[in-house]
């Protein structure tokens, strides 16, 4: 895949793949690099509209983010370290990215997950501007620090985790879409005062077999305590 039919989307890296002089985490792939931030990469097929969505995490309070067309990205090799991020979209010093997306045509909505357990649905139409601009501010809420983003165009399952360690599976049609995207969310996990929120992940993606265990039909709920055959997955994270 190449051109405009490729897009980078950033999950968050426990173990980065290398680090310069600095200490920071240096990760990359074929058309971009992302640094410094512990972040690593995958490219996948995008629809036919050439725009992508990055959010920014500015200092520990003020939360931007802006946009660029993937026409601006010169294609290369795989085996090229790419454009420099920063750089080419004009970040602040003390930025980082946290997740690129392809909005398309704006529809769907931005599922926000902060480390107190709660989780705001945002219409991704919140995020669409009139001209192509670099940044903006206000991408999410303040109030606590972000532990997941993700883009969804149709209900699932997710399995939040907890650093107690608990999980919990809720459907996300129990979250209601909101149109600020500064909104706090509502309290999907309720947490222990010295345990949050660490992972956020599609049901299909984690080693859980026992999933009644920790599926739950409202919201909040604490879900349950992680066994071993469970928790597989997140002791190689």
């Amino acid at each position: 895949m190449g051109g405009q039919d490729t897009l980078t989307l950033l999950h968050r890296c426990r173990r980065p793949p290398g680090r310069d002089n600095s200490g920071s985490s240096l990760v990359y792939c074929g058309r971009c690099a992302f640094h410094p931030c512990l972040w690593s990469c995958a490219t996948v097929g995008s629809p036919k509209r050439p725009q992508k969505l990055i959010v920014g995490k500015l200092e520990a309070v003020k939360k931007d983010y802006g946009q660029c067309r993937l026409s601006e990205f010169d294609d290369s090799k795989a085996s090229l370290l790419g454009d420099y991020l920063p750089s080419k979209l004009g970040m602040d010093q003390d930025e980082s990215v946290v997740r690129m997306i392809l909005p398309g045509d704006y529809s769907g909505t931005l599922l926000l997950f902060f480390e107190n357990g709660k989780a705001a649905r945002v219409d991704l139409s919140a995020y669409a501007t009139t001209s192509n601009r670099r940044k903006l501010t206000g991408a999410y809420s303040d109030k606590s620090p972000l532990s997941a983003l993700l883009h969804l165009t149709e209900d699932r399952e997710l399995a939040l985790y907890s650093t107690e360690p608990r999980a919990l599976i809720f459907n996300t049609a129990l979250l209601s879409p909101k149109s600020t995207r500064t909104t706090q969310g509502v309290q999907v996990m309720t947490l222990k005062p010295k345990y949050h929120l660490s992972e956020v992940r599609p049901v299909e993606d984690t080693s859980i077999t026992n999933l009644p265990r920790y599926r739950c039909r409202s919201i909040p709920a604490a879900g349950a305590l992680l066994k071993e055959e469970d928790g597989e997955q997140m002791r190689l994270l």
